[in-house]
């Protein structure tokens, strides 16, 4: 298993307690987990990480998340038939990881939790939350395989709310803090980002300098609002490592062939509202909004 950071834990926890649940002593199947947290921002540090799992005993499976750890595997298991299951926020058409959701003509299936094409919702969401937000910082990383479909879901919300928007774009963790530092809190009602996996490794920076800046923001994973920031609207990884590890099931068990086994989108989105939060930023939730929320924090 590749990741990118602990934020990403619950996804394989989810996926973990799925295969739990799927298999059976009936099915003669041991599972043993190697988990890599790969450290460092682009694409090398993936590619060296799948190359140390390489050298030392092919896998019998990779389960990657993040198109990084995609991308790596990928040029790893060329001209071999190891399977690869992933989790990816954005469209694995679109990456070009597999040819259609239904087929993907490769040795690769997985799952999205659909973060990208929801990164223009949350926005809507937000200015739904915040009627009286009008401008709006939007971080995104640079040159990720992410940005392009990312900003395309951002500036049609963009048009439809009338939210005025600023993309920074950065591309190390060094970069992001320095950036995070310069958004002056008179200049932008709000903060936001594109879906990216580099994010999420930075989770706890970005935590942060919300909560000094004093600014609202929603996030893709409920954990996050459950953290601190107003608002979460996505699907949640645990939940979704869960509905992935059927996927898994069927090549460890059935010996289902990835390319015969359909990619699948998240089925469940959660929106949750952190009260506290709510109450700190001197704002007042509108109730038409506090009743959709599947969960409010105190």
């Amino acid at each position: 298993m590749l990741y990118q950071g602990t934020p990403f834990i619950p996804f394989i926890d989810g996926l973990k307690d799925g295969l739990t649940a799927y298999i059976t002593t009936k099915d003669n199947v041991h599972v043993i987990y190697n988990l890599t947290d790969v450290a460092g921002d682009g694409q090398a540090p993936f590619d060296t990480a799948v190359a140390k799992i390489m050298q030392v005993k092919s896998p019998d499976m990779f389960f990657v998340v993040g198109p990084n750890a995609v991308i790596a595997a990928m040029n790893a298991t060329k001209g071999t038939s190891i399977p690869i299951v992933y989790g990816i926020g954005g469209n694995a058409v679109d990456l070009k990881f597999v040819a259609s959701m239904q087929s993907s003509g490769n040795n690769v299936t997985g799952i999205t939790w659909r973060a990208y094409e929801l990164s223009g919702k949350r926005l809507e969401m937000l200015k739904r939350i915040v009627p009286s937000i009008k401008t709006v910082v939007v971080f995104g990383k640079k040159d990720s395989s992410a940005l392009r479909t990312n900003i395309k879901f951002v500036d049609e919300s963009a048009r439809i709310t009338g939210l005025r928007i600023t993309y920074k774009l950065v591309d190390t963790t060094g970069e992001f803090v320095t950036a995070l530092a310069t958004i002056d809190r008179k200049k932008f009602d709000a903060i936001s980002y594109m879906n990216d996996p580099f994010f999420v490794k930075n989770t706890d920076i970005f935590l942060k300098a919300i909560a000094e800046k004093n600014m609202p923001s929603i996030f893709h994973d409920g954990v996050f609002a459950r953290e601190g920031v107003l608002a979460s609207y996505g699907a949640e990884y645990k939940p979704t490592g869960y509905q992935v590890s059927r996927l898994v099931k069927k090549i460890i068990v059935d010996h289902e062939l990835p390319t015969n086994i359909p990619s699948e989108g998240a089925t469940k989105l959660t929106f949750v509202i952190n009260a506290g939060t709510a109450k700190k930023l001197g704002l007042t939730i509108p109730d038409e909004i506090l009743t959709i929320a599947d969960e409010i924090i105190p």
